[in-house]
């Protein structure tokens, strides 16, 4: 099982059924031991979204950041619904395939959430980001869809060779720790062990995104 620290950002309030529902959907995704790092509300403008999905990348350095809510359609003029554009805006990479694949897949079940529904998806630094809709019933079906693919995606991220993990037995799932053992596992911090060193490039890179 591969150890990932995550955060949850809810938009525009945390609701405690759909947080408690979509908590226990995460802690049965196969393959994954999650350790929840921090789970937060935000709401507000854009930047107010932008600047906590920053800290939970650059800050808190999360491997999996969750957002829920606020990626549905909206007047133009107003600061609802606002968590694709803050989440184009700190993106490093994009995912362009990810959500694509998720409605095709919901389409199905909830053909009109699946359509207008607007999350992104992508990484900033070694932190992946996706965003979920409000809807728990369609988030859940989002995260068990994306599970298929979550554990080679997260190693990737975190610098591991695709050429490696695509072509494991297992998918890449050789970096493991015992389902038992995961929460020891991480360091101090609640970080995951498996975290491969910085490059010397990619530490002054982040050093420069902490300072601007």
């Amino acid at each position: 099982m591969l150890l990932a620290t995550t955060s949850i950002l809810h938009y525009p309030e945390l609701d405690e059924a759909s947080s408690s529902f979509l908590l226990e959907v995460l802690r049965g995704l196969p393959g994954l031991r999650l350790v929840i790092h921090e789970e937060l509300q935000v709401s507000g403008h854009q930047y107010v979204v932008e600047e906590a999905m920053r800290r939970q990348c650059d800050e808190e350095e999360v491997d999996w950041l969750l957002t829920v809510g606020g990626t549905w359609p909206a007047p133009g003029p107003l600061s609802q619904q606002v968590v694709p554009a803050a989440t184009r805006s700190v993106l490093e990479r994009s995912l362009p395939g990810l959500l694509p694949w998720l409605r095709s897949e919901a389409w199905a079940q909830e053909p009109t959430g699946a359509v207008l529904e607007a999350g992104e998806a992508g990484i900033r630094g070694r932190t992946l980001i996706l965003n979920l809709p409000g809807d728990r019933q369609l988030a859940a079906f989002y995260l068990q869809t994306a599970a298929r693919v979550l554990v080679p995606l997260l190693q990737m991220v975190q610098g591991c060779d695709p050429t490696e993990v695509l072509t494991s037995p297992d998918q890449g799932t050789d970096r493991t720790v015992n389902a038992a053992d995961a929460l020891p596992g991480a360091d101090d911090h609640g970080r995951s062990s498996h975290r491969p060193s910085l490059r010397e490039a990619d530490f002054e890179e982040f050093l420069k995104r902490r300072r601007s």
